[in-house]
């Protein structure tokens, strides 16, 4: 009898790997990108291939955002910088396309 059956759904949807973002190696700054929501008061760090490096509230937050709503601002700014690491990713194959087979 298979025993993974038996398990809760959560156990089921589990991923085994490790995160990606458990890389040991830094990523330097000039390959950080980074993205804004529209009030520019939350900022999300990601790498090249949009790992998720940091995320950085100004310290007047409270004042531009209900806290109830701040979930939506770091959404937006990690949409934003995510949307940057695609579009450096689509660049940088434009500009060195792969080899055709």
């Amino acid at each position: 009898m298979d025993d993974e059956r038996w398990a809760f759904e959560d156990e089921l949807e589990q991923d085994d790997d490790p995160p990606r973002s458990s890389s040991t190696e830094p990523v330097p700054e000039e390959d950080r990108i980074s993205g804004q929501d529209q009030d520019g008061v939350v900022t999300v760090v990601v790498s090249p291939d949009a790992d998720v490096l940091s995320v950085v509230l100004t310290r007047e937050w409270k004042q531009s955002v209900d806290p109830r709503g701040l979930h939506s601002a770091v959404t937006a700014a990690a949409n934003a910088a995510t949307i940057a690491a695609v579009a450096r990713q689509a660049d940088d194959v434009a500009r060195n396309p792969p080899a055709m087979p």
